[in-house]
């Protein structure tokens, strides 16, 4: 009896934690609290280089115009921080997003703005959402001579709405007014919606930026105890597109049952 009551009373605190969720939108000028600590992650840090000019893409981080603040753009010579970033699978890897070290947030498609702004790219999302998630699309091209090892070409598909049936494609901006912004506005793969993307190995370019942080030692065996639970029950009643759940979906799903099966129980 003393387990099962322990029991609820977990899954009652998890409920409070999920209702305490909530996304927050990143205000202009403020780089994200936990950057420090994404800037010293061990997790493997990426660099894309346009295929046409062999720039690097970077957060244009003295852009004085809010509307652009935060911009990526095909400028940068060397990949050092306002270049890096790690990358972040969702819906079983087709989607992948970009967090970069220097702001702490995710790539996003800003697809409300007006033109000439319409679809830009801008190191400002808060979580992946729809705008932060990029369909990739490996391509037969050999990464140009010099590339390190395990880099690829790539072209990055994007969707204003999930339910959209056409793909942009993200596109450097290579003319003589675009400055190499990088936009979701192609309908097609063309020179410049080509990509390298480059692992960076043993933080190449950014020795002087950050502290590597040391070797963790083994964690000492243990037994551990887990308790699984399948959100989706065994009658399949997931209504996700496509039955993939990203970060909101999963959110939503884990709160309905909990309010229907937990609820009650906690009051009593």
């Amino acid at each position: 009896m003393r387990r099962f009551i322990g029991l609820l009373a977990a899954l009652c605190a998890l409920l409070a934690g999920v209702n305490a969720l909530t996304v927050t939108r990143a205000s202009a000028s403020e780089i994200s609290e936990d950057a420090d600590a994404v800037s010293k992650s061990a997790g493997q840090k990426w660099a894309l280089k346009s295929v046409v000019t062999g720039k690097y893409v970077s957060v244009d981080m003295n852009e004085t115009d809010d509307k652009y603040e935060w911009s990526l753009r095909a400028q940068g010579d060397a990949p050092k921080k306002w270049e890096l970033f790690t990358l972040h699978t969702n819906h079983a890897a087709k989607t992948i997003g970009m967090r970069f070290i220097a702001t702490g947030f995710f790539a996003s498609s800003e697809f409300l703005d007006a033109d000439p702004r319409t679809g830009m790219l801008r190191a400002r999302g808060v979580r992946l959402g729809q705008w932060q998630q990029f369909y990739p699309e490996y391509l037969s091209d050999a990464p140009p001579a010099g590339s390190p090892r395990g880099s690829v070409v790539l072209a990055l598909g994007a969707k204003k709405a999930d339910t959209d049936a056409a793909m942009t494609y993200v596109s450097a901006d290579l003319s003589a007014s675009g400055d190499g912004l990088l936009r979701s506005r192609a309908s097609k793969i063309g020179s410049w919606e080509k990509f390298v993307l480059e692992p960076i190995a043993n933080e190449e370019g950014a020795a002087d930026e950050w502290e590597v942080p040391p070797a963790v030692a083994a964690a000492p065996a243990g037994k551990v105890n887990v308790m699984t639970w399948n959100v989706c029950a065994n009658a399949k009643q997931c209504t996700w597109s496509g039955g993939l759940a990203g970060y909101q979906e999963l959110t939503d799903g884990i709160q309905a049952r909990l309010r229907n099966r937990v609820t009650t129980r906690c009051r009593t």
